[in-house]
């Protein structure tokens, strides 16, 4: 019984199906597919991407993006709907016995859905991120309209007989001849309905960071639903009918053959009726870290056993095999011994088609088994340039029937100036699996896009335009004279709003900054390993073990380069963090923050401007520094600032032999900063 629903849902999710709402010879048929997942990539590449996962963006494939989520992080995105219409011929009925294939011109038209994509809400408890989205259902619908359309075509029927003395006195020896027969085929086609396969999901999740990983977890409801109702029917009728002798044999000679049929009946119908509802629960664990320049991810999808319940109908009647040949007078028949010929009138009397019937009923509900779906991500990262690229499938596990999709996608960006630029390209392919030698595929369907993101005072503003490259639907096989595909047209746009809520937890530090920040001496010559100048900042308090929210960031001097910086910087953030007192705003969300602010490029290395990029991260402490490259190794420098005053708090400086050493040092320069 699953096995013939799901080949009544494929005759119209798959094959492309049939459709009209004219009354003339051209069909007229729909398709609105929603990909709201593919819509948001193309505004932030963290919804695919799972190493570009933060906050609200991307949490339903890899959790533990929610660890970068800095106060309360709110994400809202919509798209809107693009029609495309395609002009094709698509085979109705194929080549058989009862008639010859027909193919009719064929109206398309290709709906985007658009709507509101995604809503998504993260803030921190501790070292936890949590959040929760839903986003807009994915699948397909098509419709078809009320229809009656008419085809001409001709038809032709062999039908061999024996010829001997019993039918026609004195004939030596049988005979056997082909009678052919052939005529005018009007087919009459019509239909209605439409069919609909969609599932959307809702998330819960949190993330968490141990040393240079991130590790998530999450649960996801998906509500799946699978709704159809649709009739179709094709009848044919035969006229002008003739016969002939279709085969030359010598000595045989018939005047006339007259065809007598009352051919007139159904050739094809099918009546399908669906509807089916159910939710999966599925378990989302995700990792991912991060070293300099590179990021890699991977996210294990586990969804349980869930069954659809409904009810559903399926009756097709199918020709098999061509008009019945009832009987055959040949009284008219005359032999002539004289020259062994044949000669006179046949009559042909014809009777109706057989049919394949095949039907399917059932009540209560349909089981599928559970599917394990495995998504891996790669990026390269240097400074503002990003590039990434990552893919996932759903595995086969030998249960079925079995649905599942599998995806891929490829992206870059570039901050510039104020906002950052993204450019992505995207494809997926979709399955049904009946059993391990009966799977059904849809072509692939490729997109292309580009991003905008633009910061604002509270969050980011997006903006992104994606089209079809290689629209698969169109791509089937009972499709032909396909009209020219113009990508072009199917361009569609998508935005996003996304707001940090963290900024409330500013009030009143702008109306606390009213010391004028005292710029960092330059350290002395011969100055000794941690050297501190407390600037009459308060020690730190014995026995507290209150943690400081503090970022780092570590600039290059004129003899180092940035590899050394970002190496440095990384050991120095996680020293710090070792020590159980700093709370450390990770580097890629600690750049999203300074990229808002137009921030990111400034080269900082005293008290004022420290204190503006820690304002801007919102955070207690602010610690940069330089390192540089001498001829007796490497020497770093570090101010540490309080932000909401403008004072700084510590200077103390470190040198290594090589770079190596440097930073297996960082640990003791990090323990430095706590003596405030």
């Amino acid at each position: 019984m699953k096995k013939i629903l799901l080949s009544g849902l494929l005759l119209a999710v798959l094959a492309g199906g049939l459709g009209a709402q004219t009354i003339d010879s051209t069909l007229s048929f729909y398709i609105k597919m929603s990909t709201p997942d593919l819509n948001l990539y193309f505004l932030d590449h963290g919804f695919l991407d799972i190493v570009q996962a933060h906050g609200a963006v991307g949490m339903m494939i890899n959790p533990a993006g929610l660890e970068r989520t800095q106060g309360l992080d709110v994400f809202v995105a919509g798209s809107l709907s693009k029609d495309v219409s395609n002009d094709f011929k698509i085979k109705i009925i194929d080549s058989s016995e009862a008639s010859p294939s027909v193919k009719v011109p064929t109206t398309l038209t290709l709906t985007d859905m658009g709507g509101l994509d995604y809503v998504g809400v993260a803030g921190k408890a501790g070292p936890f991120g949590l959040g929760i989205a839903i986003q807009r259902g994915s699948g397909m619908e098509m419709g078809l309209d009320t229809s009656i359309v008419e085809i001409s075509q001709k038809m032709t029927y062999d039908y061999p007989y024996q010829l001997d003395n019993t039918l026609v006195p004195g004939l030596p020896y049988p005979i056997i001849v082909n009678l052919r027969v052939s005529g005018t085929g009007v087919i009459t086609m019509g239909g209605q309905g439409n069919v609909s396969i969609m599932n959307t999901p809702v998330f819960l999740g949190s993330g968490t960071k141990f040393g240079p990983f991130k590790l998530g977890m999450g649960i996801k409801m998906t509500k799946l639903s699978a709704t159809g109702n649709f009739a179709i029917n094709s009848s044919a009728r035969i006229q002008d009918l003739s016969g002939i002798v279709g085969d030359t044999i010598n000595g045989i000679r018939i005047d006339s053959i007259q065809v007598h049929s009352s051919f007139d009946s159904s050739i094809f119908s099918d009546n399908f009726d669906c509807q089916l509802s159910g939710t999966q629960t599925s378990l989302v664990l995700s990792a991912n870290f991060e070293i300099p320049i590179l990021k890699a991810g991977m996210s294990i999808e586990k969804g349980m056993p869930y069954t659809l319940k409904g009810d559903y109908f399926n009756n097709a009647y199918i020709p098999s095999g061509e008009p019945r040949l009832d009987s055959v007078n040949v009284d008219g028949l005359n032999y002539d011994p004289s020259d062994s010929t044949i000669t006179g009138t046949a009559q042909l009397y014809l009777g109706g088609i057989e049919y394949k019937h095949k039907s399917g009923a059932q009540d209560g509900g349909i089981e599928f088994p559970g599917i394990l779906s495995v998504k891996a991500s790669l990026g390269l990262k240097f400074w503002g340039f990003r590039l990434g690229i990552n893919g996932g499938t759903d595995i086969m596990n030998g249960q079925w029937p079995m649905l599942g999709n599998a995806y891929t996608s490829a992206g870059t960006s570039l901050s510039i100036k104020k906002a950052t630029l993204s450019i992505g390209l995207a494809g997926r392919w979709q399955y049904v699996a009946l059993d391990e030698k009966k799977i059904y595929s849809t072509p692939p369907m490729v997109l292309a896009g580009v991003g905008l993101r633009m910061p604002v005072y509270v969050g980011e503003v997006m903006l992104a335009t994606r089209m079809n490259l290689a629209n698969g639907i169109l791509k089937v096989q009972n499709m032909s004279s396909v009209s020219e595909f113009k990508p072009w047209e199917t361009l569609a746009l998508s935005a996003a709003i996304r707001v940090d809520l963290g900024f409330l937890s500013k009030s009143g530090k702008k109306a606390q900054q009213t010391e004028t920040a005292k710029p960092v001496e330059q350290p002395k010559p011969g100055a000794k390993l941690g050297q501190v100048t407390t600037e009459g900042a308060p020690l730190a308090a014995v026995g507290d073990t209150s943690q400081i929210k503090c970022a780092v960031n570590i600039y290059q001097g004129p003899n180092a380069s940035w590899q050394d910086a970002l190496v440095y910087a990384d050991f120095l953030r996680a020293e710090m963090a070792k020590t159980g007192r700093f709370s450390i705003t990770p580097k890629d969300r600690m750049q999203e923050l300074l990229a808002r602010k137009n921030l990111a490029q400034t080269y900082c290395l005293e008290p004022v401007c420290a204190a503006q990029l820690g304002q801007a991260l919102n955070v207690k402490q602010m610690l940069v520094g330089q390192i540089d490259r001498t001829g007796a190794g490497y020497y770093v420098k570090v101010i540490l600032v309080d932000p909401a005053t403008g004072q700084q708090l510590r200077v103390d400086q470190d040198q290594g032999v090589d770079l190596t050493a440097i930073c297996a040092s960082a640990g003791e320069l990090a323990k430095r900063l706590l003596i405030q």
